[in-house]
């Protein structure tokens, strides 16, 4: 059976485009900029309306202090460094996006965020650092600035969580991840969840699943545990080589309305192969 592919930074642009769209933002993800493949993971554009106090309150420290009307965010995953010539690379797309969408500087505010505690650059005399709070950094390189955040510093609260769901460390992942689960928004994006039980599972073994069987069934196992809307959606989340899986677990999870809404979108080589599967079972 297939196996479920982590694709953090699709993820990541996934989890800000449904929690800030929904406050009025418009969120880009993998935004191309320039001739060459240049991509930028999050370019979030703030409503033209005046956000109130609360609305204010819902997005995560750092974000809502150095909100402006366009803004980038850079994503590093687990599995990636910050340093200085990540931190320069950040800048390049920066100016790249304000000469391509013929913008002032003072449009574009620039974020970076890094899973992993960038401590080498934190430590760094290169650069003028800023400690705003917990885990909100001002970094200056040259004439610009980028608002670094780091997830695994940042304080336990519902608004911090979009990014705390990615911090490195075991316990704030953990600390963020309450405010995914049973969470009826979060609940009918598959993928979102299928990250958190992922990650629950195999890296940190704490949520009680059986992993060998989540290794082999995949996301079977999450659709099960899933809202049979969410089912429906699932097709603009996944890669291809994961509708196989999504679709097995529509045929237990859906009615023929909802199933039949599903095989619409499906490719003809994806529906071929969830019949070969059924067939040999």
């Amino acid at each position: 059976m297939l196996k479920f592919r982590l694709n953090w930074h699709k993820l990541f642009g996934q989890i800000l485009q449904a929690r800030l769209s929904v406050l009025g933002f418009q969120v880009l993800t993998e935004y191309q900029v320039t001739k060459d493949p240049w991509r930028m993971d999050v370019v979030v554009i703030r409503p033209q309306h005046a956000l109130s106090s609360e609305e204010l309150q819902q997005l995560p420290d750092g974000i809502r202090e150095h909100l402006k009307t366009h803004n980038f965010i850079d994503f590093k995953s687990i599995s990636e460094t910050y340093g200085i010539d990540q931190l320069d690379k950040t800048i390049s797309y920066a100016r790249a996006y304000l000469d391509q969408e013929k913008l002032s500087r003072e449009e574009l505010q620039t974020f970076a965020v890094s899973s992993m505690t960038p401590s080498h650059l934190l430590k760094s005399k290169e650069i003028p650092i800023f400690q705003e709070s917990r885990g909100v950094y001002r970094l200056h390189l040259a004439i610009r600035e980028v608002i670094l955040l780091v997830p695994n510093e940042l304080p336990d609260n519902e608004a911090n969580a979009v990014l705390g769901i990615f911090a490195s460390r075991k316990d704030r992942f953990r600390d963020a991840s309450k405010y995914f689960l049973g969470s009826r928004f979060w609940s009918k994006l598959i993928g979102v969840m299928t990250f958190i039980y992922y990650r629950l599972g195999k890296e940190f073994d704490m949520s009680g699943w059986d992993l060998k069987r989540f290794e082999e069934e995949g996301l079977t196992v999450v659709l099960k545990n899933s809202a049979p809307d969410a089912v429906a959606k699932a097709f603009n989340e996944f890669d291809s080589q994961n509708k196989t899986q999504v679709l097995q677990g529509a045929l237990s999870q859906l009615n023929k309305e909802e199933l039949h809404g599903v095989l619409s979108q499906v490719d003809k080589a994806d529906l071929e192969e969830l019949l070969a599967v059924r067939q040999k079972e």
